[in-house]
Parts: C-alpha cells; structure tokens; sequence
C-alpha cells in the first residue's frame, strides 16, 4: 500500500514538474557541428535561461514564464559563435533552419521560428516594414554619400516610427507590440502613447512591459533643456562617483552595456578618438547597465577605458537612472552644458562629434 501512496505522490510530482515547464524550445540546425553549445539568453533581463549541447543537430529548452520574453540562443563551437533571436513565450516554440541561413540573418528574427501567437505577428510586421527598412538603408547611403541632406534622410526615419506605431495601434493585444512601443516611447508623445497603452487588457498592463508604459506616460519626461537629474555609481575600484561632480564642463553622459555590441563598437571605435581630441573640455561618462561587475569589468579592461566609468549594477529595466532618463535602448547618450542643463539627446546614428562641437561654442 506504501508503495502505491509513493508511486501516486512521484507521479503527481512530475505531472507539476511538467506543468512548471510551460514553454518548450524546439529547433533543428541542418549542418551545424555536433557538440556546439546552445545558451538561451533572456535578453530582457540578460540572464542565461538554459544551456545544451547539440546533437544530431537538434536541440530543447523548456522552463517556466510568466510573461514572454525576447531571447537570443548563442550558438558556439571552436570555429564560431552564432546567433538566433526569438520570441519565447508560452507554449510550444520550433524552428528548423540551417547553418548557412542563422549565419546570413544575423541582427533579425529567423523566419522558420513558429509559436503560439507571436511570432505570426512578427511575420506581419516584418511584411509590413521590410520595404520600409528597404528604403531607409538606401536613403543612408545617399545621406553619407552626400546627394541628400539630414532632413530629407530622417523623414525615412520617420516613416519607420510612424509606420511602426500605426502596426501596434491595428495589433495592440500582443508583447511584441508592447515592446515595440516600449522601444519607441521616446520619438512618441505622451498621448500616443498613452492612446496605445488604453488599448491594452488589464493582463498586458500589468506585465513588466505594460508597467513601464504607465510609468512613463506618469512621469514628467526629461527633455532638450531641462536640469540634468543627478545619478551616481561605483567605478570598478569601488569608488562612489556622482555626475554633478562633473559640472562646469560640458558633459557626453553615455549608457551602455557589456553585452550591447553596437555599445562595444562605439567604445572601442569612436569614443577613445573623442576623448583624446576633446578630454580635457569635455568629461565622457560612460554609465554601464551590466548586472554582473565580471562581464562589466573584463571588457572595460580589453577596452581600455580612460574616461569615467561607472555602474550601479542593476541592468537597465528595473534601473531608476533608466527611468530618470527614458532609457529603453541603448547605446544612448546626452550631451550636458556647462550649466548642467540637457542640450541634446544622442542616438546610435546621430553624429556625436558635431553635437559635441556645437556644444563647445555655446556659453
């Protein structure tokens, strides 16, 4: 009779075990080698989900969720590192690619991913937008090549966010649309954004995402002009380092991370020219959203970082300097007068070093 109570009691065990396990990561990669490791990162958090081996090409994750999240599956091996990014949400998630394929999407959504609702989506949106995305590159490339201005380049930019926010206002009740709203939140108005937000059922506006959007249609937003909010963090020695500190120079407050790779290019390629040309007028403070000081220090050191570099380990989406400064992308950067006050929010493709100049001049 014992042996029959235990016997129930384990399979009733497994049956919550496998309940818990409320998505299951399914894929096949035709030609990869035998034995690469596969890590399922949540990049919204950057923490390591779950890690296998490859065999015969396949590979399974499963674990638990609440929410969705976006992920990344790192693919490495002796010969290279590769990567797939995905939704994961619950239910059942499966994709069949190949090596050749991962290799020529790097950057985007591989197509062959398949789950319950996301990812049709993304299918639409990615319909939606290419032609777009299309145009936008070809428009960069006149803009560098000088046969069009700034302004006649950014109404392509523009068409993307105008685009973009017409998809989620038509597809509101998914958290990939949150997201992307979320991403876009700071080229929107506070009414945009909040005519999105009250489409929302009451489940999305509790979730993380949901929750950041109400925070930020709550809070009075820094703009071009207003007094910089003082932030303050430890550099690698310890160090308690604040940014009034700095006051009285102009000031390039620049947020990224050590898992960000257009953050690393940036810091390795064009901030050391910065500083050496314009450190002793101007103070960089890079602020770094890493949650683990090992990864965070490893690449200050390889960088060789000499300006200001500090953190206060919490990553960006719980991270009250996010907050402070709308944050929800990076690499983001300000550039701050002599008189503490904002003159200018920096993104990737904005030209730091004429708004660095442009702000030397000014009294």
């Amino acid at each position: 009779m014992k042996k029959i109570v235990w016997v129930i009691i384990l399979l009733i065990m497994a049956c919550q075990k496998e309940v818990s396990k409320n998505f299951i990561l399914k894929g096949t990669i035709d030609g990869i080698e035998d034995g690469t490791m596969a890590v399922l990162l949540n990049i919204d958090e950057f923490k390591v989900i779950d890690s296998v081996l490859i065999e015969k090409g396949k590979l399974q994750f499963s674990d638990s969720l609440k929410f969705p999240f976006f992920g990344r599956i790192v693919l490495k091996n002796k010969k290279e590192v590769n990567m797939i990014d995905l939704w994961v949400e619950k239910g059942d998630i499966v994709f069949k690619t190949t090596q050749k394929d991962i290799i020529s999407s790097q950057g985007g959504f591989n197509p062959s991913v398949k789950s319950k609702s996301i990812s049709a989506v993304i299918g639409k949106y990615n319909q939606v937008m290419q032609p777009i995305y299309k145009k936008q590159k070809e428009a960069y490339q006149k803009f560098k090549d000088s046969l069009i201005d700034k302004k006649e380049f950014e109404k392509y930019t523009d068409d993307i966010v105008t685009t973009s926010l017409e998809f989620c206002m038509e597809n509101p009740n998914n958290y990939f649309s949150v997201s992307k709203i979320n991403e876009m939140k700071t080229v929107l108005t506070k009414e945009q954004v909040k005519q999105y937000y009250d489409k929302l059922t009451e489940n999305l506006k509790e979730s993380p995402k949901g929750k950041l959007l109400k925070e930020y249609i709550e809070i009075k937003p820094l703009s071009v002009g207003n007094m910089m909010i003082d932030i303050e963090g430890q550099n690698l020695n310890g160090e308690t380092v604040k940014l009034s500190n700095f006051k009285g120079k102009v000031i390039v407050l620049d947020f990224w991370a050590a898992w960000c790779p257009p953050c690393v290019k940036q810091m390795k390629n064009e901030f050391p020219k910065l500083y050496e040309k314009y450190g002793k007028e101007v103070e960089i403070v890079s602020f770094s959203f890493d949650k683990e000081k090992s990864a965070w220090e490893k690449l200050s050191k390889e960088l060789a970082i000499k300006w200001v570099n500090i953190s206060n380990l919490k990553g960006m989406n719980d991270n009250s300097v996010a907050r402070a400064y709308n944050v929800n992308e990076i690499p983001t950067s300000f550039i701050i007068g002599k008189d503490g006050r904002i003159i200018k929010r920096i993104n990737y493709e904005d030209n730091l070093e004429e708004e660095i100049i442009v702000a030397l001049k000014e009294k």
